[in-house]
Parts: structure tokens; C-alpha cells; sequence
């Protein structure tokens, strides 16, 4: 199985439990700066996805991605070594003796890419991992000591040499003991490793943070740690990692810290495959309502005359005015080649002003929408910016955005159906249009068409077929 159909499996088996949602699903982001070596940089995105499918067991849905940050050039883009990944699909039982500590029996795939380079190596594997109650709680400190170990056995390979695959990691807090809700200090060991004959091999990483709960079931953690990096898919340098991480329970109130997450696979024309990661964060209201906003977008698009790799994001503040919400971002997307040798990296970066409905950005979702009726809802968002710099002559400095999204009523069951297009223009065009099927607000599946001159290939055209599923979005 490739990990592309391992993708959608994930997605489409959490279709059939998604009435019974665990409350438990947590989304987060970290960036750390390497102190030394040809790294600069280390992003990481990551979601886990819990469904209960009884009492007692659920379906755990986990996609990590890490970014290897080799230094920034002009323009504000940033040159990339290689991208690692985590795909896992597990169930998850608390019955009997692993009541309080669950017992996980999990397969997955674990792979690292080139980026703007050659190079694509990967295992699969299937095995049993084991976890303290309170592990998967990122705000609420549980017991002094939480921990995860996990073993499987390698099925299938790619340039990787190894029999299992072996995980471990231990948080230990210190300080006010059981109840304590505020800021505490922990230690950390992280141990991401391949076992083979005659060695070991693996990414060690270790030592203290700081961690300040900020509500929602939300925290944000701020550590100092040494990485030993032996895993041939890890990082591979030794050195001091200084950084920031945000993570928790996805969802919340706008009054609250939010996070929302999204993942989603496609299949299309011309053999193309598509791997998407999306992570929102709001903060609650700062001065006279406004607040801090972030939307990170990594997509992976594959096909057989090009392997394209795209990040867009969006930082800035916005406060509501009533049902919507206008703000200030910065906007940057930048284009990379996944497993390809690439001496160009395409870049665009705009300050932005931009109004959006309450909705936007959550196919499918109830919202009041900009119009509402009998007909349906309407959502939409507007963008004008100036140019900052761009790969593709900076021949205008103005830069627009803009989509609209029509929602079909809400059935008495069934899915609901939606229409959206997206344009983008100035110094480079885009159009996205898209349509499908949303069930509960969180899962789609979408028929997506791409035009998208910032793609590497001869075809600046996709399309798709996509499944997504949202956490707290």
C-alpha cells in the first residue's frame, strides 16, 4: 500500500464512526532554532484524529510532517533540505488490564523527501504501542510522569535498512505535584529509533521547557533541547534546539485560544496524488477585540511529470465586525520540487487587507454567511494587498484575492452539497474551483480543478479528487 492509499484509508474509515467523535482530537505546531550545522531551522505540523467506535476502543488517525530549514534567502523565502513524515492508522483499547493504560495496535509508513532534491526513502510497519492515561493531554498535566512506548516490526522498505521500528517518549513534570493547573517546568526525552541487526539507530532528543497552559484544553510550551540525530530518516545533525510550540484540543470558542486542523488526500488525471496539511490558530480577543490569526498550508502534489511541493500561509490581526471579520495579514506561498533536483524556488509575499464571512474557510460548515435563505448560505473572502517581492518579475505591485462559497440548506440527513471558486491575481494568476459533499461539517469529499501557474510541470492544470477531514474547524 502507498502512502497515498494509506491516506485515504484513514480518511474514509473515519467516515463510518464520525457520529461518535472523540472530544479528544489535538492539532499543533513547533518551530525551533538549530544551533549549529547546515540547519537552520525545523518546523513541525502534526494532528491526531480520535474516533470512538465503542466504550471502550477508538480509531486513532495520526500525520505528522517536519521541515528541514537549510537558511532564508532574499525575497523572504526559505531554502528547504527535505521534508520527514508520519503516517499512522491505530485502534486504541482501554478494556480490562490496559484500562488505565491503553493499549494501541497501530500500521504506518514513516518517509523523508528531498526537497529541491533527489531522494525518497520510506518504511511501513505494524505493531503495538502502549501509553499513560493522561499522554495525549497537552494543557492538563495528569500525573507526574507521562510516557509513550511503542515497537513494530518493518513490512516493506525504500533505501532504509532496519527490522523495527521502536518509539519512546517521557514527559516528567516538575515542581507542584497532582492538580496543579499553571505554568510548570518539565523534562523531556523524546527517542524516535530503527532497530537491525547489530545496530541501532536513532533520533535522541532531550531536556528541559516550560510550559504555560492558555485554556481551551491548550498550552504553550517554550524548551531548550539537545538533538542527537542518528535515524536515517530524522534530522541527521547533532545539536542545541531552542524553540516554541503551541498545540492542544482543536476547536474552542472564539473567546478562547482556537486551533483548528485539517488533512486530506486526492487522486486525479495525468497519475497526479495530492497530500494536504492545514493548521489554523486564533488567540482570544487582545486589545478592543482584535486578535492574532495564523493559517499554515502545506500541500504535496505527485504525478509523473512533476512532484510539486507548495506552502501558503497567512499571519496577521483581525477583529470581528459582527458575523465576520477583517484584518491585516502577511501572506507568502512558495513552490519546491518533492524528490526532484531544482535550482529555482518560486515565491510570492504580500501584505494583505482581507474580509471574510464567519464561514469561511470550513467547507460545508452551518455558518450565518454573508447572505442566507431558503436557497442556502453564501460565504466569502476579499483580499487586497501590495507586493512585497515575487518570483515572476514584479510587474504589478497590487495583489487580490478573492472566493465565494455557496452551501446547499441542511437536509434532514444525508450530506450537504457545495459549490466554491477561488481567484487569485496581480503579479501571478490562480483559479481553484471546487465542489462536493460535506457530512457533519467536517468531512468532504470535493472534485477540485487547479490552475495554477506556479506549478513546475508543463500542465499548470489538476484535477482532482479529494477526501478532507477538519478538526475542530
Amino acid at each position: 500500500m502507498t502512502r497515498r492509499a494509506l491516506a485515504l484509508a484513514c480518511l474514509l474509515l473515519s467516515s463510518f464512526v464520525l457520529a461518535d467523535e472523540d472530544p479528544a482530537a489535538n492539532a499543533g505546531g513547533r518551530l525551533a532554532w538549530v544551533s549549529g550545522g547546515e540547519l537552520d531551522l525545523v518546523g513541525d505540523l502534526w494532528v491526531h484524529a480520535p474516533f470512538r467506535v465503542s466504550p471502550r476502543e477508538s480509531l486513532h488517525v495520526d500525520a505528522g510532517a517536519r521541515t528541514a530549514v537549510l537558511r532564508a534567502d532574499s525575497g523572504l523565502t526559505f531554502r528547504l533540505r527535505d521534508v520527514d513524515y508520519v503516517l499512522d492508522l491505530g485502534l486504541v483499547t482501554r478494556r480490562g488490564p490496559f484500562a488505565r493504560l491503553p493499549l494501541r495496535v497501530f500500521a504506518g509508513q514513516q518517509g523523508k523527501v528531498g526537497v529541491d532534491a533527489e531522494g525518497n526513502a520510506w518504511l511501513r510497519y505494524a505493531g503495538l504501542g502502549i501509553e499513560s492515561s493522561g499522554y495525549r493531554r497537552t494543557a492538563d498535566p495528569g500525573r507526574r510522569f507521562e510516557w509513550m512506548l511503542a515497537a513494530a516490526p518493518i513490512v516493506d522498505e525504500r533505501d532504509v535498512d532496519g527490522d523495527f521500528v521502536l518509539r519512546g517518549d517521557g514527559r516528567l513534570r516538575l515542581g507542584p505535584g497532582s492538580g496543579h493547573r499553571g505554568a510548570r517546568f518539565e523534562v523531556e526525552l523524546h527517542v524516535d529509533g530503527i532497530a537491525r541487526s547489530g545496530g541501532f539507530d536513532a533520533d535522541v532528543r532531550a531536556g528541559p521547557s516550560w510550559v504555560a497552559p492558555v485554556g481551551g484544553g491548550k498550552a504553550a510550551r517554550f524548551f531548550l533541547h539537545y538533538q542527537h540525530g542518528d535515524h536515517p530518516l530524522g534530522l541527521g545533525v547533532d545539536a542545541l534546539l531552542a524553540g516554541f510550540e503551541y498545540a492542544g484540543e482543536t476547536g474552542g470558542s472564539i473567546e478562547a485560544p482556537r486551533i483548528d486542523a485539517a488533512v486530506a488526500a486526492g487522486a486525479g488525471a495525468e497519475d497526479r496524488h495530492l497530500a494536504r496539511l492545514r493548521f489554523r490558530y486564533a488567540s482570544p480577543p487582545l486589545l478592543r477585540e482584535h486578535r492574532l490569526a495564523m493559517v499554515l498550508e502545506a500541500n504535496a502534489l505527485e504525478g509523473r511529470e512533476t512532484n510539486e511541493l507548495y506552502y501558503r500561509y497567512h499571519v496577521g490581526v483581525e477583529r470581528p465586525l459582527g458575523e465576520s471579520r477583517a484584518g491585516v495579514y502577511f501572506y507568502h506561498r512558495s513552490n519546491h520540487l518533492w524528490n526532484g533536483a531544482n535550482d529555482e524556488i518560486t515565491s510570492l509575499n504580500v501584505i494583505e487587507y482581507a474580509l471574510a464571512s464567519g464561514g469561511w474557510g470550513r467547507p460545508g460548515r452551518p455558518s450565518s454567511g454573508l447572505l442566507r435563505g431558503a436557497w442556502g448560505a453564501l460565504d466569502a473572502r476579499a483580499a487586497v494587498g501590495v507586493l512585497l517581492s515575487s518570483s515572476f518579475g514584479e510587474d504589478r505591485r497590487w495583489h487580490v484575492r478573492a472566493g465565494a462559497r455557496w452551501t446547499a440548506p441542511r437536509p434532514a440527513s444525508g450530506p450537504r452539497p457545495w459549490l466554491m471558486a477561488e481567484a487569485e491575481g496581480g503579479d501571478v494568476k490562480r483559479r481553484v474551483y471546487s465542489g462536493g459533499l460535506s457530512f457533519t461539517g467536517r468531512l468532504d469529499f470535493a472534485v477540485e480543478y487547479h490552475d495554477d501557474p506556479q506549478f513546475f510541470g508543463p500542465d499548470s492544470t489538476a484535477l482532482l479528487l479529494v477526501a478532507r477531514y477538519g478538526l475542530g474547524s
